[in-house]
């Protein structure tokens, strides 16, 4: 109930801000209804499945992994600020190396295509996934909080800045460029997640983080496009101009087509 009251916050808040300051001001009710009943849709959909396949959640796995006192964490009796902040670290790592799977490996790129043939973003596109990527996601995560022994508090943290950062760097939201510039060098902006959804292929191998933008700088993978090339800047992949408005249905079948 937490993460869903953080996620409520976030998202009003968010939506509010693209009305008042949006980065495209034509796009602000362009096929809105149609695109986020499809992006919900799909977060509900995943969300029936991973209960019948997983009947705990994520927080659910860290306190059994807390009362078992099972991973790498455990090694150590130091309950100093340290091992939370290494944890959260070791999480959000865990998502920029799956972002970047999920492009470097075929049969997975299959299903996050689909959040690429998005044409318009913003602040739903954040949940625009595959529930087959949302599933495989889950067990990554889950891996690694019985691995490090994540405590149950900072995936309950990790979880809710993921959402709110995840909303927040697809959002159509107009940001001045020395703010975007400052805020960047710690989380992943607007501006900067907008270059890893170009139509070009040499952009979208950029810009992999969604919370923390440490990791593109460290691994070579950041790319900065100006504000001003930004305006005409073409969103999605090649194949989403020719299909239009697509229905749920298309989107789920989109691996399998």
């Amino acid at each position: 109930m937490v993460r869903f009251f953080f996620f409520v916050l976030f998202f009003i808040a968010i939506a509010v801000w693209e009305v008042v300051i949006p980065f495209k001001s034509d796009f602000a009710f362009r096929a809105r209804q149609e695109r986020w009943l499809n992006h919900f849709g799909l977060i509900a959909i995943t969300q029936f499945v991973l209960k019948i396949l997983v009947p705990v959640s994520l927080v659910g796995i860290a306190e059994w992994c807390y009362q078992k006192e099972i991973g790498l964490s455990y090694l150590s009796t130091d309950w100093s600020i340290g091992i939370p902040i290494i944890q959260f670290l070791v999480l959000d790592f865990v998502i920029y190396w799956q972002h970047r799977i999920f492009h470097d490996i075929p049969f997975l790129w299959k299903f996050h295509r689909m959040h690429h043939t998005e044409r318009y973003l913003d602040l739903t596109s954040a949940l625009r996934f595959h529930p087959v990527e949302m599933i495989i996601s889950f067990f990554i995560k889950a891996i690694f909080i019985v691995l490090f022994g994540i405590y149950p508090a900072i995936v309950i943290l990790f979880e809710i800045l993921l959402n709110g950062l995840a909303m927040f760097n697809h959002a159509n939201l107009n940001i001045p460029e020395e703010i975007d510039t400052l805020l960047r060098k710690f989380i992943v902006t607007p501006d900067m997640h907008r270059v890893h959804h170009s139509s070009k292929s040499e952009d979208i191998h950029h810009n992999y983080g969604f919370n923390l933008s440490i990791w593109d700088y460290l691994l070579k993978t950041y790319k900065k496009i100006s504000k001003n090339d930004l305006e005409n800047f073409s969103i999605g992949l090649p194949l989403s101009e020719k299909q239009g408005n697509r229905s749920i249905v298309d989107l789920l079948k989109d691996p399998f087509v």
